[in-house]
């Protein structure tokens, strides 16, 4: 059986990519996080250096990193996707979609127990 996909749901990605995305977000913030955390354990040796700067980063700041760049990454990423998403249908409805065949598998019992 031969199948062409000529269009994509867009709620459907909406909801896979902003899930996938706040994780990957989540976990970028906490590498973004704990860098200026260890920026502002810093901030005596930056003190004394003249980088007063550095000094102001602190547990504050890094909660605002952590969430500004979970949601931040979910919401371009989203997006993202939805852009493609209708890119894609408006494309696939003229040129055409993916192309793919699928076979159909028979997975009864009877056939995984018998010897071949």
């Amino acid at each position: 059986m031969k199948y062409e996909l000529k269009r994509i749901e867009i709620w459907p990605i909406v909801k896979i990519v902003f899930i996938l995305s706040l994780l990957l977000g989540f976990f970028i913030g906490i590498m973004y996080a704990g860098m200026f955390l260890l920026l502002g354990g810093f901030s005596q040796l930056a003190a004394d250096s003249g980088l007063d700067e550095i000094s102001s980063f602190g547990g504050g700041f890094a909660i605002v990193i952590l969430l500004g760049s979970t949601f931040g990454i979910a919401f371009l990423y989203t997006i993202g996707a939805v852009i493609y998403t209708v890119l894609y249908n408006l494309l696939a409805g003229s040129v055409g979609g993916f192309r793919f065949e699928l076979k159909q598998v028979n997975d009864s019992i009877e056939e995984k127990t018998s010897v071949g």
